[in-house]
């Protein structure tokens, strides 16, 4: 009976990885790329990002310092603002309108522009997430729709939304398809790996029989050698490729991303209302709320598909030309964060009702922020169901950023929090009655270590105060998908083991389609060799491959049989 329950198990193994093998291999390849894009960017702009420390140190308010940018490039929108506490660090600014926006670096302690973030090497990121994510597919329809006698025919008329997905894309488009295949991908990628586990387990437990599947052997060639990597690769690095592939499943399925609130018995973001993250807009009583088209917003660790990615109550908006990045502590060509939330990929916990959706450190992102998730950007739109329309919005200063506060609050929310590195807030045109702040005493990918805070413009009373651990269970775990898929969440540490997991993957994906295919396709090796092979060693010290390989199909990708049967 056992036998059998391997043997099918073997070949759903077999089956899966040859079927999302490829796909596998791609994301696998371009997460290696982007493990440590934080790293790079902050290396590459490291000029721009530095000041000098005048003597004295003191540095100007933050009115004063958004009026010497408004000064100096007059008629320029300002939607995120960074304040750092190293005394060393520029404030950060998401300057422009969308989609055009960019990252600018000003001196605090003249206010005038240190320099702006590389748009080319923000671009190339925001590329390969998208890669990652859909493959870089563009979002134009598959099919052109048929127009009736007299129309023109070509464009496409875009039909209701789908799917509720991170994107909100319209009809079936290559990006849609591209970001079903990975959704498939990833769920199939779990299959392989949790059937792999099960193969890999030997019939005995000796160390004859556990050595060939647990250390390398580097004198082993051809599929000896294959069999032993995947082996080895497959059951070291399982436990962390269980984990990405999981968090991987919460991103890119709706469905998947309820289901860890609902085994936590949190409320769905959905069926919180306007603030509290639920998709955006405060809703009239009665009116309607449908989950496909209002499902929760990929939490703070998501990237937003598309190219950015925004933290949970205050998720990074960084920006690059082409792209808005805002960090989700959940986990997406202008790039949301929302830790895979284009097209069903993730959805972003809920915010904290009347918090900023942006506040944080560094952009990393993938897509398009979500419809009624939107922080208020560089074109002064506030929030849907933020703090902005919950205090019944106000009027604007057309082409000048409400700034009115900032001056009074800023000292209170610093004060608030002992050992912060980072305070975000949004800027827009709008006149509000109240100012919200995203405090991270980490480095902007931590969602543990990231709190909000709303006060009185006015008065600097606080009105709202929610840290990390007041939220409940299932906005905390959303919390860390995105920054624990990538590792980040766990520091240096966690972006090294993913990027080595990612490395890893890539190689199992390649040594079980080569094992698979020499199971096709390659020579049989005759029934002598075969039977001589089963005896195992003649003497001490020799041990061919095929003597010390144990029948069983290797690791977590592709399958494979022994290596007696084939050569």
């Amino acid at each position: 009976m056992l036998h059998h329950i391997r043997t099918a198990l073997f070949w759903i193994h077999l089956a899966l990885g040859v079927a999302v093998g490829l796909f596998i291999l791609i994301m696998s390849v371009s997460g290696t790329l982007i493990a440590f894009e934080k790293q790079i960017i902050e290396r590459w702009e490291e000029k721009e990002r530095y000041v000098s420390i005048p003597q004295g140190g003191k540095a100007l308010e933050p009115e004063a310092q958004i009026a010497a940018f408004v000064k100096a490039r007059p008629g320029t929108p300002v939607g995120n603002i960074v304040f750092y506490s190293n005394p060393a660090l520029a404030t950060r600014l998401i300057a422009g309108q969308r989609p055009n926006t960019t990252i600018v670096y000003l001196n605090p302690y003249t206010g005038e522009v240190n320099g702006e973030g590389s748009k080319s090497v923000r671009r190339l990121f925001a590329w390969l997430i998208q890669f990652h994510r859909w493959f870089a597919l563009p979002q134009t329809p598959v099919f052109a729709e048929t127009k009736a006698e007299g129309e023109s025919v070509g464009a496409t008329a875009a039909p209701a939304p789908v799917g509720g997905g991170e994107g909100r894309e319209r009809g079936l488009t290559w990006q849609s398809i591209g970001k079903t295949t990975t959704g498939v991908s990833v769920l199939a990628f779990l299959a392989i790996i949790i059937t792999g586990l099960f193969i890999w387990l030997p019939r005995r437990w000796t160390w004859r029989a556990l050595k060939p599947i647990t250390a390398f052997d580097p004198k082993l060639t051809s599929k000896a050698r294959d069999w032993n990597w995947h082996n080895v690769l497959g059951i070291w690095s399982a436990p962390v490729i269980l984990f990405v592939a999981l968090t991987g499943a919460i991103i890119a399925h709706r469905w998947a991303n309820n289901l860890l609130y609902t085994m936590t018995g949190s409320p769905l973001p959905q069926a919180r209302g306007g603030g509290a993250g639920a998709e955006g807009q405060q809703r009239q009583p009665g009116q309607a709320q449908s989950q496909g088209a209002q499902g929760p917003r990929a939490e703070a660790a998501q990237r937003t598909e598309g190219g950015g990615e925004r933290r949970q109550g205050g998720a990074r908006t960084e920006g690059g030309p082409g792209h808005t990045h805002d960090h989700d502590h959940d986990h997406g060509p202008a790039r949301e964060r929302r830790a895979g939330t284009e097209g069903g990929v993730e959805r972003r916990a809920p915010r904290p009702e009347g918090a900023s959706p942006e506040a944080s450190a560094e952009p990393r992102g993938e897509g398009r922020r979500p419809r009624g998730d939107r922080a208020e950007g560089p074109g002064g739109e506030a929030p849907r169901g933020g703090a902005a329309q919950q205090q019944g919005g106000g009027s604007r200063q057309a082409g000048k950023p409400y700034t009115a506060g900032l001056n009074t609050t800023f000292p209170v929310a610093a004060s608030k929090v002992q050992g912060w590195t980072m305070i975000n807030t949004q800027l827009s045109e709008r006149q509000t009655a109240s100012i919200t702040y995203t405090i991270d005493r980490g480095n902007g990918t931590q969602p543990y270590l990231t709190d909000s805070l709303t006060l009185n413009r006015t008065t600097g009373a606080e009105e709202k105060w929610v840290p990390f651990a007041s939220k409940s269970a299932g906005d905390q775990l959303r919390g860390w998908v995105r920054y624990g898929h990538t590792g980040e969440a766990f520091g240096i540490v966690g972006q090294i083991i993913a990027f080595i997991a990612s490395g890893a993957c890539a190689v199992l994906v390649y040594t079980g389609l080569m094992l698979t295919w020499r199971r096709f396709f390659g020579k049989h090796i005759s029934k002598p060799v075969r039977a001589a092979a089963a005896k195992g060693p003649r003497k001490p010290g020799a041990t061919p491959a095929s003597a010390t390989a144990p029948s069983t199909a290797p690791g977590p990708v592709a399958a494979a049989e022994p290596i007696a049967v084939t050569k």
